[in-house]
């Protein structure tokens, strides 16, 4: 009897153990659930902030993008501005002075080396003002190429000027009958008449300026004279 209550006992013990086991474990698989649930709740919002945040940072990104291809877009227009009017302006002046140089140039040579030079002295410009506008959109930009045409320019410089020397050389007779050396010269000889009378005035004005001390020293000396006598 008493093996059947102790044993009954026994099993009693184990059955409540059991089921407090059972449900202790449930509780943590309840719990362990839960925080999963929650893990992944917590997941979902955290991935979707991120993903906001990725998505506002990428169109920051290409706002600013937008932002410098604009300013980078104004810049080459104002450069390009620039060089529209550079060129312009180029042009006009070389044109004017060329239809000076054929007005009063007669000589073949003469009149190649001064367009030459004309010519030069513009494209010499013109790449100076290209080179300082890249410059300001890109200060890296590398004109090693471009510079090449400053040492053509050089050079056509120097061609032109051996034109007009051998044109003035070969033909002087074309230069002294040139409406406009004409006038210079006739100017020079007016004022090379002027200079001359000038020159004779002055000559006249320094006698009458001797002749007027000589006669004032012969005066003082008559009155030094009798000065002398009466207080003696």
């Amino acid at each position: 009897m008493g093996n059947k209550y102790t044993d009954s006992s026994n099993f009693a013990s184990d059955a409540s153990t059991t089921s407090t086991g059972e449900e202790s474990s449930k509780y943590l698989i309840e719990n362990i659930e839960n925080l999963n649930n929650k893990f992944e709740k917590f997941s979902k919002v955290f991935s979707q902030l991120v993903r906001d945040s990725t998505d506002k940072i990428s169109k920051i990104e290409v706002e600013q993008r937008n932002t410098q291809d604009l300013i980078d877009e104004l810049r080459r227009d104002k450069h390009n501005l620039i060089e529209v009017m550079g060129i312009f302006v180029g042009i006009f002046t070389f044109l004017s002075i060329e239809i000076q140089i054929l007005k009063t140039v007669t000589d073949f040579l003469r009149i190649a080396g001064l367009s030459i030079i004309t010519f030069s002295g513009i494209t010499f410009f013109l790449i100076t003002l290209f080179i300082f506008g890249e410059r300001w959109i890109n200060k890296e930009t590398n004109f090693v190429g471009l510079k090449r045409f400053y040492f053509i320019s050089i050079i056509a410089l120097l061609v032109g000027i051996s034109l007009v020397a051998v044109g003035d050389y070969n033909n002087p007779a074309a230069i002294k009958n040139e409406q406009n050396f004409v006038k210079l010269k006739q100017v020079v000889e007016e004022n090379k008449t002027l200079l001359s009378e000038l020159q004779s005035n002055i000559n006249s004005l320094n006698i009458k300026i001797d002749e007027n001390l000589n006669r004032k020293k012969k005066i003082r000396f008559p009155i030094k004279y009798f000065l002398f006598i009466f207080l003696t």
